[in-house]
């Protein structure tokens, strides 16, 4: 009727026109039919543009009546909930829930959290994605549903999949800097007690911080490699957001370094290089001179993704160490220069990258001998960077060298790297041509 000028237009955005007024109090009466709340919810989906500007009405009523409709159904994660999720979403920059409501959203939170698991994988990532765009829009809001959360992950069997979901949900409240342990303040009233259809059973109250993160880490355990690395992950953000918020981990670290211990025992080298790889992604601190010569002194026996993985793992932190060049040219980082792989190849390229400040004449000269042009995208990158750095480091050299033995040995890597930058030029990659034009003009 608004869209088609039946019933007169608002001039004052903000004010609910008497239609919806006498609509909105129907939504809100707690003594409505819940069949009659669900027409008009459909209503507001159907037509949610007109309804967008009174935003910071309707999210109340709408949070309760989700609540309603997971404590009266037995599917969880229904179609229609999702639909009404959707729309508070495109809402978000008119209005989040009001502080005032954050009994009601809580309890939302729980719901959500416990009814995100499905059988089928596809629904299960989109459930996932719907959480984790919701927990972004209304952050300011959120608590971490803590007791659900250590259910979740709380599967004794170390063969088990089970826990994938609940590791998941954590590193979504970690990306939004929430702690996914928290104790909710003593309720001054007799609130009514929040009950599902989940799995959730009756949790004690003993339950501690660190009663809590060991639970997470007994899923660094597990023999699934998805169930370890996200596990690994989320140890990597609990830490980095301690370190952020200046509280102490040195609990975590313990734990940490006998989980580490305890991989390297079982000589898991595979599992051992994931966890690493994961918790450094965030947590860079964790890679000391102990892990860089494990993870160099296994590189030549690794394979595949776990190669990948032990490469990555040290380009973050590479230029802590000295001596770092050395180690690698023994473990053969050159000769995966010329590896199959292209891939692999891309990363040994960025990992010398970050080390060709610190080395010497000779070094250099070795790395660039190796180095062609031809390859992908993303080796034909790596090496115009490694080319252009060297090129401008022996232009350098030649200017200031005086008569020296390597005089003529500088001659030659000079035409040499500078033969293969005017070959780059004839690039396929766009980016590239541009970029190497840019660096001769």
């Amino acid at each position: 009727m608004e869209t088609n000028g039946i019933i007169p237009i608002n001039d004052h955005i903000s004010d609910m026109s008497p239609w919806m007024i006498c609509m909105y109090k129907k939504f809100s009466n707690p003594l409505i039919s819940f069949n009659i709340k669900l027409f008009l919810m459909r209503l507001i989906i159907d037509t949610h543009t007109i309804f967008k500007p009174y935003a910071r009405y309707l999210l109340t009523p709408i949070i309760h009546m989700c609540n309603q409709m997971f404590e009266n159904s037995s599917e969880g994660l229904n179609t229609f909930i999702i639909d009404t999720i959707v729309i508070l979403l495109s809402w978000h920059k008119q209005a989040i829930p009001s502080e005032l409501d954050s009994i009601a959203i809580q309890r939302f939170i729980e719901y959500l959290f416990s009814n995100c698991s499905h059988r089928n994988v596809i629904v299960m990532k989109s459930n996932l994605d719907l959480i984790k765009k919701l927990i972004e829009c209304w952050k300011e809001r959120i608590h971490a549903p803590t007791l659900i959360l250590y259910k979740l992950i709380s599967e004794p069997d170390l063969k088990s999949k089970q826990n994938a979901i609940s590791l998941s949900l954590i590193e979504i409240l970690l990306a939004n800097d929430i702690l996914p342990y928290y104790v909710p303040p003593t309720p001054t009233g007799n609130l009514p007690s929040v009950t599902t259809n989940s799995i959730l059973t009756t949790i004690t109250n003993d339950l501690t911080e660190d009663k809590f993160n060991e639970t997470i880490f007994k899923n660094m355990k597990n023999t699934y490699r998805n169930i370890y690395a996200a596990a690994g992950e989320v140890i990597g953000m609990l830490l980095n957001i301690k370190k952020l918020k200046h509280e102490t981990n040195q609990r975590l670290l313990e734990e940490l370094n006998l989980i580490l211990k305890w991989h390297n025992s079982q000589r898991l080298s595979d599992t051992y290089v994931t966890c690493i790889y994961s918790i450094q992604k965030h947590y860079p601190l964790i890679f000391d001179k102990t892990v860089m010569n494990k993870l160099i002194f296994g590189l030549k026996t690794m394979y595949g993704d776990i190669k990948i993985e032990c490469l990555e793992s040290l380009i973050a932190n590479i230029t802590e160490f000295d001596s770092a060049y050395l180690e690698l040219r023994a473990t053969g980082i050159l000769d995966i220069l010329i590896h199959k792989d292209f891939g692999i190849r891309g990363i040994a390229l960025h990992l010398l990258y970050k080390l060709l400040a610190k080395l010497t004449h000779e070094q250099l000269y070795e790395i660039a001998q190796i180095l062609y042009v031809d390859g992908p995208n993303e080796w034909q990158i790596w090496t115009l960077e490694i080319y252009k750095c060297i090129y401008d480091y022996i232009t350098n050299y030649l200017t200031k060298e005086i008569k020296t033995s390597i005089r003529s040995l500088s001659e030659m890597f000079y035409h040499h790297v500078g033969e293969q930058l005017l070959e780059l030029l004839s690039s396929k990659n766009e980016y590239i041509r541009v970029n190497c034009r840019n660096f001769w003009v």
